[in-house]
């Protein structure tokens, strides 16, 4: 297991499970940065056994492991999204369900996504969560975004009729740097109206699925009722990436026809042991209420603090400071007191429950954290 720290002097974890890791300097620390957790013995085992036939290869096009994930996953989704395909990440996976609708409205060149919703790192996902910083992207790829912050900027018609998807998810880094859940009214009334255009709708699960903000899919959380569904980082349990993007039938042969891809698309997509790890974390995330325990351990996390006007999204707890320098500083404080968390990119703390954490370290983390924050006011 080696996990890289966001910290100076270049910290990786060499050992841990759940929640709890060391780090290669031997510090002893809670992890709090996300994610379905660290070293969980059943995911580990599944794997490992899966090792022991057939490792990592891009030799094997089609396997009983993938074939049993993806039934696996009609079965998990909603009803009428069975039909899936299985990548090397939730970020490719996010690319893959873009060009599977741009196939199927070749010549028109916008997407309408929800602003401040993060939809990965590749050229489509990159370009879309950031079009102002990424300019050259777009021209390369050929595309155009418009992001929608409220239900009092919905884009005009003309802009629609050049759209071939619309792009969202449960989250969205709101204009004063805070992370909120996305509005329902404004998911309901962009499903409405892309509907009624016959434009694709794309919902972006990768960071928050099995439970991170209290649902097991993270649509939930909205209502939303998206054609595609994208999943990744904790669908691998904490222990292969995979990436998977799921639509309707109907939805597939209207882009391919008779002659559908295959299952996976590149590399070492769809190996087996990646297959093993998602079928072993989506049935123990189903198995041990992982959406509940995020719930829990996420009203655990806010009561403990909530001298910090702390307030919790599921298992995402949002501490809000006075600048974004202050969250930074606050982060190494942190580090150096016993409790890991992402890197903050805005003013607030933003500690993140993995979906196996345990209750009980949970609340020693928020009491490392109050104590941190006191002494740092």
């Amino acid at each position: 297991m080696a996990a890289m720290m966001s910290l100076p002097g270049q910290t990786w974890a060499v050992e841990g499970q759940y929640e709890s890791f060391i780090d290669n300097r031997g510090h002893q620390l809670i992890d709090l940065s996300g994610g379905f957790g660290l070293q969980v013995p059943e995911v580990v085992q599944a794997v490992s056994r899966q090792v022991d036939k057939i490792g990592l290869s891009n030799r094997v096009l089609l396997s009983a492991p993938l074939i049993e994930l993806c039934k696996q996953l009609s079965e998990f989704m909603p009803e009428g999204l069975e039909n899936s395909y299985v990548c090397n990440s939730g970020d490719e996976a996010f690319e893959g369900a873009l060009k599977l609708v741009r196939s199927i409205n070749p010549h028109r060149r916008t997407v309408i996504a929800v602003g401040g919703v993060a939809f990965g790192s590749l050229s489509y996902g990159r370009y879309l969560s950031a079009p102002e910083l990424y300019p050259e992207s777009g021209e390369f790829l050929g595309i155009k975004v418009v992001h929608v912050d409220s239900v009092h900027d919905l884009p005009d018609m003309a802009i629609w009729q050049d759209c071939f998807a619309l792009c969202y998810g449960p989250l969205r880094t709101a204009a004063n740097g805070l992370l909120e859940a996305v509005d329902p009214m404004l998911i309901a009334s962009l499903e409405r109206i892309a509907n009624s255009q016959r434009v694709a709708t794309l919902f972006n699960d990768v960071d928050t699925c099995l439970g991170s903000v209290g649902h097991l899919l993270s649509q939930s959380l909205s209502g939303a009722r998206p054609d595609i569904v994208v999943l990744g980082k904790s669908l691998g349990g904490g222990c292969i990436p995979i990436g998977t993007y799921t639509c309707s039938h109907a939805l597939a042969y209207k882009a391919y026809g008779k002659v559908s891809p295959a299952k996976h698309g590149s590399t070492t997509a769809g190996n087996p042991p990646s297959c093993i790890a998602a079928r072993t974390a989506l049935h123990y995330a189903q198995e041990h209420r992982l959406d509940q325990r995020s719930l829990d351990n996420g009203k655990a996390l806010a009561t403990e603090l909530a001298d910090f006007n702390a307030k919790a999204i599921g298992g995402i707890v949002k501490v809000p400071l006075a600048s974004t320098e202050q969250a930074v500083e606050a982060q190494r404080a942190l580090y150096a007191a016993g409790v890991h968390i992402r890197r903050p990119s805005g003013r607030e703390l933003l500690l993140r429950c993995p979906l196996v954490a345990r209750t009980e370290r949970v609340v020693d983390a928020a009491r490392l954290i109050k104590r941190t924050l006191q002494y740092a006011a």
